[in-house]
């Protein structure tokens, strides 16, 4: 079953390497490679790290027997990500990912021309470094006759930020932000910033992915849960004198659809089948624009609800934008053409449930 990344938000094995040398390609990489690291919150209020690598086959050629090794500094700790993650990325039967040491490999059979694939790990901060420098991944394909080999890019990651706070994610929210959300804390999955804000103007992440901006504009995006019980909220914001107007329906309906470009791996289905009303973001009234999210690709999440927000708050001159959404079905073919509407249900009411505490400050 394959399936393509819907987030990104998306070991050291020793690395089996082929008995030919492998050779530098020549010309135009082949590869695209993205790496970039998502906050996460746990429940005791420590911050930890999803890394996950974006790779795009962007040869002309289908690439085998692909092998990606990242080497991590002693700044973290790798280790396997959680359960479910796995079900937002592209595996061909045959593909695997270890952890040993310091080292994470992921091996891939196939990757086709145009394809996506993803390397995803969890990093555990090993006391409170206020820095991480990554070394490129390696990365190492068969490809028109020829063992080749590519690299992604370096990175140095200021850390203070994460590793010397200890709190909720509410209180960065609000810190960063100037925003008030309350997120519950719960034995469930954890709580983290996600590419979704990103995806939404058909970009790919790179480096941290946490607030965008400051409290005067910026956007983020949180998501929880793997599919089948994922959760997903974007918050914008953006001085009125920049923003489009919001007074009527139309209007609202306008600010929603700027927010999705035409280059985003989902789209919003407005055909008829959205509902536009007065409604709370919180305590104040806003245009509340109701509908379901539908993926372009086929056979992968299906679809679900949506509902937009969009509020001018005329006293600190900005327009918010907050959706919320829920993917019930799972990954798939199979599951995700299969109606989850009571889970749907359940998804939307819990996170609607948070934004009734939604306070810009």
């Amino acid at each position: 079953m394959r399936r393509l990344a819907f987030q990104v938000l998306f070991c050291s094995a020793a690395l089996l390497l082929p008995t030919a040398t492998p050779a530098r390609a020549q010309g135009a990489p082949g590869l695209n490679v993205y790496p970039s690291f998502h906050v996460k919150f746990m429940h005791a209020g420590k911050t930890y790290l999803l890394a996950s690598t974006v790779i795009v086959n962007v040869s002309e050629s289908t690439m085998r027997d692909l092998t990606l090794v990242q080497q991590y500094p002693d700044e973290v700790a790798p280790e396997q990500a959680g359960a479910g993650i796995h079900e937002y990325f592209t595996r061909p039967e045959g593909s695997s990912d270890s952890v040993e040491g310091r080292t994470y490999t992921m091996k891939t059979p196939l990757l086709r021309r145009g394809e996506i694939t993803s390397a995803v790990v969890t990093l555990r901060f090993k006391g409170r470094p206020s820095s991480a420098t990554i070394p490129p991944a390696h990365i190492t394909f068969a490809a028109a006759g020829k063992m080749l080999e590519e690299s992604g890019p370096p990175l140095t990651l200021d850390l203070t930020k994460y590793t010397k706070y200890s709190g909720k994610l509410m209180d960065f929210i609000k810190r960063y932000a100037g925003i008030i959300i309350s997120i519950p804390r719960d034995d469930g999955p954890d709580w983290g910033f996600s590419s979704f804000a990103s995806r939404v103007r058909g970009k790919t992440p790179l480096g941290m992915v946490e607030i965008e901006g400051d409290a005067e504009e910026g956007r983020f995006s949180l998501v929880r849960g793997a599919p089948g019980e994922t959760r997903v909220m974007l918050v914008s914001w953006k001085p009125e004198s920049t923003a489009r107007p919001a007074e009527s329906k139309s209007e609202a309906l306008e600010v929603v659809r700027r927010q999705i470009m035409p280059s985003a791996d989902f789209n919003m289905d407005d055909q008829g089948t959205v509902e536009i009303l007065k409604g709370k973001l919180g305590r104040n009234q806003a245009w509340v624009v109701s509908g379901r999210w539908k993926d372009k690709v086929v056979d992968r999440l299906g679809e679900g609800p949506v509902r937009w927000y969009v509020y001018n708050d005329s006293s600190r001159a900005r327009q918010y934008v907050v959706m919320i959404a829920a993917q019930g079905r799972g990954a798939g073919p199979e599951k995700s053409s299969t109606p989850a509407g009571e889970q749907e249900a359940a998804l939307m009411k819990e996170l609607e449930s948070i934004l009734e505490s939604f306070r810009p400050l």
